[in-house]
């Protein structure tokens, strides 16, 4: 929704989603388009945040009681401050593991568009005009629209595995598929096995900021838990930067596809456009996510006695 907004504000024009123009909109340039999105932004989430209210300190829903706990369990410390989460390996690995996903999903989630046009202008047999350039162009912009539904979907599909199936086995899954997905990445150049591959890295991303919240709260409690996630939230930002940098530096050139522009005045002139090869990326970012696949295994909550 934001992105082509952002788009139709800066230079002006149609505001276009999943490839359908809905109305127009003036140019504000490229600050003014921060502030506007930036006003949106304060009235809803303002307007969203007067509605939220704690609950009484030990309220419980009717009818719920608090289940019985074994011996072990209750040897363990069910309510951390950031300060202790820190001292246990698990939040180290959890942070790590958080990272690789997110640098796997945002490194595609940036990129998406120009790995589609690389893969799309890599099999070229001849030359190309402007209007050809421009249909790779939207099928690379509705690729976008695409993953943006499936990482939304990802968010309500795996919370809801993970209520049924554990948090451990529901992020062995996304690692799991997620990193096999990257892997083959290179070989989805078709149209419609790109958008396969987008789907389900996307799918799994959306999966991820669903299930670590939840993470963070079975196994640090949820007394901090505001705290304590926004440090778990970290690896989002950390990924954000490693992902993209990843692509980008990791990606080499592999053709220079010059295209045929026809000016007004009927004057013929080219442009070149670089076509990427990612691979390396891709490789990286697959074999990250199998190794917090195999990382997972080894992790369970925090045995810390509660009167340490």
């Amino acid at each position: 929704f934001f992105a082509p907004l952002a788009k139709a504000l800066i230079t002006g024009g149609p505001y276009q989603l999943f490839g359908k123009s809905l109305f127009s909109l003036p140019e504000v340039g490229l600050f003014n388009t921060f502030l506007v999105l930036g006003l949106i932004f304060l009235v809803t989430i303002t307007l969203g945040a007067l509605l939220l209210q704690n609950p009484e300190t030990g309220y419980r829903p009717a009818g719920w009681n608090s289940p019985v706990q074994s011996t072990a369990l209750n040897n363990l410390k069910v309510d951390f401050t950031p300060s202790e989460m820190f001292r246990t390996w698990q939040f180290w690995l959890l942070w790590g593991i958080y990272l690789t996903g997110c640098a796997s999903g945002l490194m595609i989630i940036m990129k998406a568009s120009p790995i589609w046009q690389s893969f799309a202008l890599s099999s070229l047999t001849s030359g190309l005009d402007s209007a050809g350039f421009s249909q790779i162009a939207s099928a690379g912009a509705l690729a976008v629209s695409i993953l943006a539904i499936f990482n939304s979907l990802g968010r309500i599909v795996w919370g809801k595995i993970s209520d049924a199936a554990g948090r451990k086995n529901t992020l062995l899954a996304m690692f799991l598929i997620c990193g096999l997905t990257m892997l083959a990445f290179n070989a989805l150049k078709p149209y419609s096995l790109f958008l396969l591959g987008i789907s389900l890295v996307g799918l799994c991303f959306g999966g991820f900021l669903a299930v670590f919240p939840a993470v963070t709260a079975d196994y640090f409690g949820t007394k901090h838990y505001g705290a304590n996630y926004g440090w778990m939230f970290s690896a989002y930002g950390v990924g954000g930067l490693l992902g993209p940098y990843l692509a980008a530096a990791l990606m080499k050139t592999s053709a220079i596809v010059k295209i045929r522009e026809i000016k007004a005045g009927g004057e013929e002139t080219f442009r070149s456009l670089l076509v990427g090869d990612y691979r390396r990326a891709f490789l990286v970012a697959g074999l990250l996510c199998l190794i917090s696949t195999v990382a997972l295994l080894v992790l369970k909550k925090p045995e810390v006695n509660k009167d340490r």
